[in-house]
């Protein structure tokens, strides 16, 4: 019981008199983001039917070096399509951080991007052992998909200090049913606090 409420005076602390100076906008349709030199951009969201209805809500999530930490994220909302539903969960190993610290997930409203956020740090942190995405989304509309899984493509933040700079990420497998607007990554592997997005590739 002590350790629980030490846990979370610890995070009150952080939240109420930290903030994360680096934390930015997500990259727009405007496509100001790059990819191997090329310009990218993401794929779309399904209108919301309820605009007022935010997808960048945040809760934050505490990491240590000896426990790891995992954080989840789960929003839905309805669009023409039906229900958009849409998961993510990011995974922290043990020892995949020299510091404590609070990080949070966020998705933007109109494209499949998001970011890892650090909301409280001694300093800005590569990790030591990358995280691991988790991430579904089911609902889409089915014609802002590739014909093939193969050109489905996740891309991160590629550099600290350049955030329009983007890589392909790292992943176990990305699956995609076009019939059903549903797409999934295991284990993609993210070694910073970073932005991802959906995007794909020229045949």
């Amino acid at each position: 019981m002590k350790k629980s409420l030490l846990l979370f005076a610890i995070m009150g602390m952080f939240l109420i008199g930290c903030q994360n100076s680096k934390d930015m906008g997500i990259v727009g349709p405007d496509n100001s983001a790059t990819l191997n030199g090329k310009s990218i951009s993401f794929l779309k969201l399904p209108a919301n039917l309820n605009p007022s209805k935010s997808l960048s809500k945040r809760d934050p999530f505490l990491v240590t070096p000896k426990d790891g930490g995992i954080i989840n994220y789960h929003n839905s909302y309805m669009s023409d399509y039906g229900i958009v539903h849409i998961d993510v969960q990011i995974k922290f190993d043990r020892n995949s951080v020299s510091d404590s610290m609070i990080v949070s997930v966020g998705l933007d409203q109109d494209e499949l991007s998001g970011d890892i956020s650090l909301d409280f740090s001694p300093s800005p942190v590569t990790f030591l052992i990358p995280a691991k995405l988790e991430m579904t989304v089911r609902g889409l509309d089915p014609a802002s998909l590739p014909a093939n899984a193969s050109n489905l493509i996740l891309v991160c933040n590629g550099q600290v200090d350049n955030p329009n700079y983007f890589e392909v990420m790292q992943c176990r497998s990305i699956n995609m049913n076009r019939r059903d607007g549903q797409i999934q990554v295991v284990d993609g592997l993210i070694p910073h606090f970073s932005r991802f997005g959906w995007t794909t590739k020229d045949d």
